[in-house]
């Protein structure tokens, strides 16, 4: 869900920091790798849209400073089009975004196979 919020992601973590109530907590899915930094491929968007070209959909922006930019490679999920991947987390960067929103214990969650919640190692994270 993070992942498909445009730029800057912070304060998203924020406000669901501050919808909760003293002592609630939040859980929530979103793709991160273990290594590396967060990946933020459209760190400067503003006034921008998604066009469909004859080759494919492109997002087309002009960035506050009013260059033009138009980036190619992308990611949807749910297909073309659809809903396009913002960024790629990293496992610090989630966790200090978290951290940052006043997450007192940010983590990653353990298994529950009642909710079908099994992370394995591709989804953990683990090597």
């Amino acid at each position: 869900m993070f992942e498909h919020i445009c730029p800057p992601v912070q304060p998203a973590f924020d406000n669901l920091a501050r919808l909760l109530k003293t002592g609630g907590f939040a859980v929530f899915s979103t793709p991160w790798e273990l290594r590396g930094d967060t990946v933020e491929p459209f760190p400067n968007l503003s006034d921008w849209q998604l066009v469909n070209l004859r080759s494919g959909y492109v997002p087309v922006n002009r960035t506050a400073g009013a260059q033009l930019e138009i980036f190619e490679n992308l990611t949807f999920h749910d297909g073309p089009g659809s809903i396009l991947e913002m960024r790629v987390f990293s496992k610090s960067g989630l966790l200090a975004n978290c951290e940052r929103a006043g997450f007192a214990d940010a983590g990653i969650g353990p298994d529950y196979p009642p909710f079908g919640i099994i992370w394995d190692k591709w989804s953990r994270g683990r090597n």
